[in-house]
């Protein structure tokens, strides 16, 4: 029997699921199931993983479309209830180009990770829009205790509030001085002059 059978969860995902309206430059719109922290899940649980999603949509059509992509990718869901679904609306010009519209809103009640959750996947705009941040910022520390921390900030400025919280959160997923040197952010990083060098070709006689 497998750990999704026995309805253990390995890995937590947390974060924002919306639903991406895509209007054409002659007026069609399509409507379809979006969000990073979303996708990552989705992923997880068509390749087989025990996962977990922890998002906030509403009891709506937008939120009901949601809910049947994630079952049909083996999701498990503990979902925030809001009042509506978040929506990301994006324009297509005739040349192209694309113009964007949020109608964001993100809350989630903070709550311990299931205990046999080894991974926690965290990020988006769900690390960076108040009140829910608050939350995430929570759960990615208590997931350090028992766990694997992974962060994808996906910066998105029109949702981040102060630079050093945004910093602090990354803080979070950085292992020490390991994680320091990875990201190349270590004070053991110097400055190395690179000298252009020159090579001598051999001639033809």
């Amino acid at each position: 029997m497998s750990s999704i059978e026995r309805g253990e969860t390995r890995i937590t995902v947390i974060g924002e699921s919306l639903v991406d309206v895509v209007v054409d430059e002659r007026g069609h719109q399509t409507r379809r199931p979006g969000g990073s922290p979303m996708n990552v899940a989705v992923g997880l649980g068509r390749l087989g993983h025990a996962v977990q999603l922890r998002p906030s949509y509403g009891d709506d059509a937008d939120g009901a479309l949601l809910q049947e992509h994630l079952d049909g990718s083996r999701v498990r869901v503990d979902r925030a209830r809001a009042g509506s679904t978040s929506t990301a609306l994006a324009r297509i010009a005739p040349d192209g180009s694309a113009s964007y519209e949020f109608a964001v809103a993100w809350d989630l009640p903070a709550s311990p990770l299931p205990v046999t959750s080894r991974i926690l996947h965290a990020g988006s705009i769900a690390a960076a829009l108040e009140p829910g941040r608050r939350a995430v910022v929570a759960a990615m520390r208590g997931g350090r205790e028992h766990g694997i921390v992974t962060f994808d900030p996906n910066v998105r400025p029109a949702f981040m509030g102060p630079r050093e919280e945004q910093r602090a959160s990354t803080e979070l997923t950085r292992p020490g001085v390991s994680g320091e040197l990875f990201a190349g952010v270590s004070r053991l990083f110097q400055p190395v002059r690179c000298e252009r060098s020159r090579v001598a070709r051999p001639r033809g006689v």
